[in-house]
């Protein structure tokens, strides 16, 4: 069985979906770093669709916003997705300001979130983000069509 690392990160289940609570900060350090490690022992043990709820996360920073990145891409591969609930403002514009928000998809209602992982869509070779970026996989990592790989 899978446990909390500490009281900043908390999950729970809802249906096939798991729900991970983050409060504080993810920047260098433990909190980051603990995140990445949750996120791997879950993958690991088969979950494949991940709700980030990130409605007590004041601050991140480019190693928080890494290991978000190597946990989605991980989940990607495994036929997963990490999708992002409740950004506060300031993790908001560190997440537009580093362009980050093309490649997750974020809700502010958990519902509305938790239903998205039910929808069905057709395969392709060029893949599309919730705010409309598209990409293709090359070498088993996300590139924007029409740049170069």
């Amino acid at each position: 069985m899978i446990e909390p690392i500490s009281k900043t990160l908390t999950f729970r289940e809802e249906g096939d979906v798991v729900v991970v609570d983050v409060c504080g900060k993810l920047t260098i350090g433990r909190d980051s770093a603990g995140l990445r490690a949750m996120l791997q022992e879950l993958a690991e043990a088969g979950y494949r669709h991940v709700l980030l709820n990130m409605a007590g996360v004041t601050d991140i920073d480019s190693s928080g916003l890494g290991d978000l990145m190597a946990s989605w891409m991980n989940l990607v591969r495994l036929n997963g997705a990490l999708k992002l609930l409740n950004l506060q403002e300031r993790v908001s514009d560190v997440f537009h300001t580093t362009r980050l928000d093309s490649v997750f998809q974020k809700y502010e209602d958990e519902g509305t979130a938790i239903l998205s992982f039910y929808i069905v869509t057709q395969p392709s070779d060029v893949e599309r983000t919730e705010a409309g970026s598209e990409f293709r996989w090359v070498d088993g990592w996300p590139r924007l069509a029409g740049r170069p790989g």
